[in-house]
Formats: structure tokens, C-alpha cells, sequence
């Protein structure tokens, strides 16, 4: 096997016992984890790296065998993008690249 593969193999097994240590205490109702941003973002952040190295494995071995590989690629794809990009909490006018927030109300009475 590649030797990039089995790192990327393994990156995907480390977030998995990751996010199973995140609930080590058993089932979390929803509602419960909904009002927890930290493993809200701990779980999507490793989400995103699970995702990554599907993807960095598909495209050493584009044969590769992976059950739903394409699914877990386009998961990781919708938390980058509504994590990295924040247009719905800001309409894309009023959206600084510089900061990553809102432009500041002082830039827009100097117009």
C-alpha cells in the first residue's frame, strides 16, 4: 500500500476515536449537543479531516474501495464551506475578507 494512503488511513481512524471520545459518557441527546459549540466544532472539525483524506486518497487511487467515499468528501465539503465562509450570518456586502466579519458600520458612513 502507498505509504501516503496508509498515513491518510490514518488520519481517518484518529478522528474517528476522536469524535467516540467526545461522547465517551454514551448517547448525547441533540438537543443537548446543539447548545454545545465546542463539540459541535470538535466533531465538525474532524468531519473536515476525514473528508480531506478521503479525498488526498481518491486522488492517489482514484480505484481506491471505500464505501460511500464520494458522500463523506461532499460532508466534508458543507462544513468548510459554512464554517470558512460565514455569508449567512452576513450578507456578502457587509463582509470583510481582511477580518472574516462584518465590515465595520465607521467604513460605511465614510462613503
Amino acid at each position: 500500500m502507498d505509504e501516503y494512503i496508509e498515513k491518510h488511513l490514518t488520519d481517518i481512524l484518529i478522528s474517528i476515536n476522536e469524535i467516540e471520545s467526545y461522547f465517551v459518557k454514551g448517547n448525547m441527546r441533540y438537543d443537548k449537543f446543539a447548545k454545545n459549540i465546542l463539540r459541535q466544532r470538535a466533531v465538525e472539525r474532524n468531519v473536515e479531516i476525514i473528508g480531506e483524506a478521503v479525498n488526498r486518497i481518491l486522488k492517489i487511487e482514484p480505484a481506491f474501495e471505500l464505501a460511500n467515499a464520494r458522500a463523506i468528501v461532499n460532508t466534508r465539503t458543507k462544513f468548510f464551506i459554512s464554517s470558512s465562509f460565514p455569508f449567512h450570518k452576513y450578507s456578502a456586502e457587509r463582509y470583510d475578507e481582511r477580518t472574516n466579519g462584518p465590515l465595520s458600520t465607521c467604513l460605511y458612513s465614510k462613503e
